[in-house]
């Protein structure tokens, strides 16, 4: 699939009213890196082509990383390729290692790892 068109940030519902990937601050890591790069991070036409291009970025999850992934109301009607993360420093080549840092915070799979707001704002990136 190709990916070339801004839709809604991961966290956002896919025909479910269980979020595929939590809103806790994803957002965040998206949009310092859609400003940073000026252009859209996981763009996508559709749902499916929007998860791809999260998979190609962030890889393709585990139960490790993502322990409640297998309970999604969804999470057997599709499969992907197995993808491996891209190092975020080759996402946003042009962006300080602090910022990759708190991009990096941002975005990951599970909820519950991501760095807080409060814990965002002392950042060294700030």
């Amino acid at each position: 699939p190709g990916c070339h068109e801004m839709v809604p940030v991961p966290g956002t519902p896919v025909r479910s009213s269980t979020p595929r990937l939590s809103g806790r601050h994803l957002g965040g890591g998206v949009h310092l890196r859609e400003m940073l790069n000026n252009s859209p991070l996981f763009p996508g036409e559709t749902d499916i082509e929007q998860l791809y291009c999260v998979l190609r970025v962030l890889g393709t999850p585990t139960s490790e990383v993502w322990p409640v992934m297998t309970s999604l109301p969804d999470y057997n009607k599709i499969t992907f390729e197995h993808c491996d993360p891209i190092p975020l420093n080759e996402v946003v080549p042009e962006a300080s290692s602090e910022a990759v840092d708190l991009i990096s915070r941002f975005l990951v799979y599970n909820a519950a790892d991501r760095l807080p707001a409060a814990e965002a704002l002392l950042h060294s990136w700030f």
